[in-house]
């Protein structure tokens, strides 16, 4: 993970940072065979993830006049996406096929700077992808995927402040490379490495007290690291 609150000017807010063994969790799917026709066929396509762990957050006090880098602590995060697509792949030779499909989805991420101040980070997402996929030989096929998430009235909820923010966007931009090996008619074992681009827009603000807050600008660039087991029944 390495996420950025930035302010209406640009000023650095405050970050978050991990490394890939800092934030671990899984990852379940299931695919249907919808049709077959020739070199093409369709797949419904479902999978559920949910990551946990620490990173390190440098800041500011909430509310305050300290700047950048005057308080750092550890965060714990906790992050679901859960997601349905369809599929329709394309074979053009023996090695080479591509596919696209349209998806809808679900995310959250539930970000604890402390005990007392919990941000839960919530959209729903329709969900393009296009890819390519090719054979190396009988047993080895690469792949490249890229994806875009659109979020649908993304929201943040504050417990500090036990108030909800409207986002102004919460999008991601995806590309996955696969490795897969065939290890029999029924089984595959598979590597995939995942980049993620993720941007969230400014809030609306909500007066607490003196002070009037808001969700900032943030970018972060998450990277997923996935080693599984595939079956077909």
């Amino acid at each position: 993970m390495g996420y950025k609150e930035y302010s209406t000017t640009g000023n650095l807010l405050d970050s978050e940072k991990s490394q890939f063994t800092d934030i671990e969790g899984f990852e379940v799917g299931l695919d249907y065979l919808s049709s077959k026709e020739g070199n093409s066929y369709s797949k419904i396509k479902t999978s559920i993830l949910r990551v946990i762990g620490n990173s390190a957050y440098t800041g500011s006090i909430l509310g305050g006049a300290s700047v950048y880098g005057s308080r750092t602590s550890t965060t714990a995060n906790d992050i679901v996406d859960i997601g349905i697509s369809y599929n329709i792949y394309h074979t053009l030779s023996n090695n080479l096929s591509y596919n696209y499909g349209l998806g809808f989805g679900y995310r959250s991420w539930r970000r604890a700077l402390s005990v007392s101040q919990v941000e839960t980070y919530q959209w729903l997402s329709l969900r393009p992808s296009i890819g390519m996929g090719m054979k190396i030989d009988s047993e080895f096929k690469t792949s490249i995927d890229v994806s875009y998430q659109h979020g649908l009235k993304p929201k943040m909820y504050a417990s500090n402040l036990d108030s909800t923010f409207a986002l102004g966007s919460a999008n991601i931009v995806e590309l996955a490379l696969g490795l897969t090996y065939k290890f029999n008619e029924k089984m595959n074992f598979f590597t995939d490495y995942t980049l993620q681009k993720q941007t969230i827009g400014k809030s609306n603000t909500i007066v607490s007290g003196s002070y009037a807050y808001h969700e900032p600008d943030s970018i972060a660039y998450n990277q997923y690291l996935k080693l599984g087991v595939s079956f077909k029944y």
